[in-house]
Order: C-alpha cells, then structure tokens, then sequence
C-alpha cells in the first residue's frame, strides 16, 4: 500500500522578533512619550534655590511671594494656611520681629509658601496669589490673619480695596480660577517633603514645626521646642 505523504505548508511571515528588539522598541517609546509630557508641563522639575533643597520656592507655576535680600545666608520657608489659628498667632506675634531684626537687614531671604488643606483654604490662598500678582501678598495676607474666619467672597473683595489693590483686576483673577491650580500644587509640594501641619517652616532646609515664640527663655514651657532667633543664629553661624 503506497504510503501518503503530508504536505507540510510553512506560513509565511517573518520570524518573531528578538526579546532584545522588543525592550528596545518600548525603551525608546517611553523615552518619546516622556518628552512629549515634559514638553506639555506634566512633569516640571523643582525649581531649588541655595538654603531651599526641599524646592518650595515655587508655588505651582508660579514664583512664591518673598521678601529680603535673595542673597542672605538664611534662608527661611514659611508654610503656613490663612484658615491656621496657630499661623495666625505667629503672624501677628514672631513675623514682625523676624521681619525686623533679620529680614531688613539682609540676614534672612523669606519665603511664604501658602497652603490649604480644605477647599476654603485653598480658595483663600488663590486670592492671596491673586493679590500677589500686583505685589501685595504681604499687604493682603496681613489682612486675612486680622479677619481670619470672614472669608465670603464681599470680605476677600472689601481686603483688596483696603490692601490698595486693583479691584476690577483682582476680582478677574480670583473669578476665574487663575490661582486655584497653583494654590492645590503649592499644597501637594509641601506634603511631599514632609509637611503634615501648619505652621511649618524651613530654616536653611532644616524644618521646625509649629509657632515658636520670637525669644523665649529656656526651661520654660514657652520654650519646650526653643525659639525662633535661637534657630536663625544657629543657622547664620552655620553659614559662615
């Protein structure tokens, strides 16, 4: 019985490419989407500035407000919520002496870097970026500690008018949203380099939390966690 033979049909087509070609091929496509996204601004580099390793100089896409002479050996992040009773406390008590005594006379380059950990907060940091736009963060931010609680849209626009602002400009900036993405962002940088609570600052990188009395004399309870000038001389010998 003659035996019958099978015809083996090869399909054609090309041979399954390498392991190697592949991981190649999608090295090379992470690289070409990474770019893209860098190129649109999903992933924007920190910007560090000398005495500010954690990169809180920035607040979103924006330039944090900032006072003092850039170039000072001192370098101090204030992260601090207008709704914070505490940032209140230290606002109207330590600021100012800081302010004088080290900040005037070119010791220490201040930073603000505002937060908010509700919505509240965060719509109340996006008007004081607002305000900042015409160079009156300070001037502004002072008012909403003095007021703090009365934050409906009449008291934020009646705190322009008597902080000296453009009323019509600042009333635009805040109606549409400019500043909400950069008031969210400034918040998620400061948790990411640790910070769970207001007020929190950095002292040439070095973190001290909570409002700290300007000077206070040890041993006693106001000093548990030491003082302010205490911590900035520390800072200006460690310069040196």
């Amino acid at each position: 019985m003659a035996k019958v033979r099978r015809k083996v049909v090869k399909r054609g087509g090309r041979q399954a490419p390498p392991i190697r070609m592949i991981v190649l091929i999608v090295a090379g496509a992470v690289v070409v989407v990474g770019a893209i996204l860098a190129l649109a601004g999903v992933f924007k580099p920190k910007t560090v500035v000398a005495g500010d390793p954690q990169g809180l100089a920035m607040c979103g896409n924006i330039p944090c407000p900032s006072k003092g002479d850039p170039n000072a050996p001192v370098k101090m992040v204030d992260v601090s919520s207008f709704t914070c009773s505490h940032c209140r406390d230290y606002s109207l008590n330590a600021e100012p002496k800081i302010d004088e005594q080290y900040i005037k006379t070119g010791k220490v380059y201040y930073i603000a870097h505002p937060v908010g950990f509700d919505s509240q907060a965060q719509q109340v940091t996006a008007a004081a970026l607002c305000a900042g736009d015409q160079a009156k963060f300070w001037e502004y931010g002072a008012l909403l500690y003095q007021n703090q609680g009365q934050f409906d849209p009449t008291s934020l626009s009646l705190y322009a008018q008597q902080a000296g602002l453009d009323s019509q400009a600042f009333a635009t900036c805040v109606n549409s949203g400019k500043h909400r993405g950069d008031a969210t962002a400034s918040t998620n940088a400061a948790t990411d380099v640790g910070v769970n609570g207001t007020p929190s600052f950095f002292i040439n990188g070095k973190l001290v939390v909570g409002a700290l009395p300007f000077q206070c004399n040890p041993g006693t309870p106001e000093c548990a966690q030491g003082d302010f000038q205490t911590k900035i001389e520390a800072a200006l010998k460690g310069s040196q």
